[in-house]
């Protein structure tokens, strides 16, 4: 008799683990079609042109940014992101391990209405098969000081460095500042779009509401810990968006903290993206510690002939 309802509760188990299993992650894409991965998006022959974008915080105009994609002759593709901001305010954007490089700089304690230069340049690799293989990220940050004498030099700065190579599942990162060194090894998700902090996707095709992937996130101003952040992004709706003086018909992508992570509850959205119909992304928002920034892309003909090339 035991036995006989042993087996029963093993097969109502077995039947909520397969509902729950074919509710979650089969009948999602069969309902709104897969996410965009990198294969779909290199295979997007848009994908191969230059993108400028203007850096606002506030409505305060910081910088730009550019991307441009290489094709390269063995298959693979190589994303390559710049960014200038020409100010950089320390009270809302300086995270406080980075407190004691400013140091370095001789930047007061008072950090209210200083400013730094930022330039960050950064490459991700991605294979013929259309998975990222490593990407190299370099962020110098630098100050304009009042010369004291013939002999100072009036700027001063300091590099952070990171470096991600994938081995299996994982990115192995590696994060370097003048004498600072950290390690970590950090879990990859499968059809994962890696991105850079200061530098957004250009190119969602194909999204359909409903839609689900990770993006892991690598930033120079992320804890020394926590090179990379996994967040989800899902497609929630259509907005409209005014771009480039005229209103344009868009599905928004909100990014949130991936809850699979297990370290933090906390589901408030971590970046917007506002995708027209083409899968251009148009606009991107973002929280960076205790700011938020704008990145709004250029039309066409706006673009840097620096990226253009």
């Amino acid at each position: 008799m035991l036995s006989r309802w042993y087996s029963i509760s093993v097969l109502v188990f077995w039947i909520a683990t397969m509902s729950w299993l074919i509710q979650r992650k089969v009948l999602p894409p069969l309902i709104v079609g897969e996410p965009p991965t990198y294969r779909t998006i290199l295979a997007d022959t848009r994908s191969a042109a230059a993108v400028g974008w203007t850096i606002s915080m506030e409505d305060q105009p910081l910088g730009v940014a550019t991307s441009t994609l290489r094709r390269l002759d063995d298959g693979s593709s190589q994303i390559h992101s710049q960014m200038r901001l020409t100010r950089l305010p320390l009270a809302e954007l300086t995270p406080g391990w980075m407190k004691s490089l400013l140091r370095l700089l001789d930047v007061d304690a008072r950090l209210t209405d200083r400013t730094l230069a930022l330039d960050a340049d950064s490459r991700l690799e991605i294979d013929p098969l259309g998975r990222p293989v490593a990407f190299n990220s370099k962020a110098t940050f630098t100050e304009q000081r009042p010369r004291q004498s013939l002999h100072d030099d009036a700027v001063s700065g300091f590099d952070v460095v990171m470096q991600g190579v994938v081995d299996g599942r994982y990115m192995k990162v590696k994060l370097r500042s003048g004498d600072f060194f950290y390690n970590s090894d950090v879990f990859l998700p499968t059809n994962a779009l890696m991105s850079d902090v200061f530098s957004p996707q250009s190119q969602l095709p194909g999204l359909r509401v409903g839609q689900t992937w990770t993006v892991p996130v690598y930033s120079p101003l992320g804890p020394p810990g926590s090179p990379m952040e996994i967040l989800q992004a899902t497609v929630e709706r259509d907005e409209p968006l005014v771009w480039n003086g005229q209103v344009v018909s868009t599905r928004l992508v909100v990014f949130r903290g991936n809850p699979g992570s297990g370290l933090t509850s906390d589901q408030a959205p971590k970046a917007r993206a506002w995708v027209d119909r083409d899968g251009n992304v148009l606009r991107q928002e973002l929280v960076l510690l205790s700011a938020r920034l704008s990145f709004e892309r250029m039309p066409d003909d706006q673009v840097p002939p620096r990226a253009a090339r």
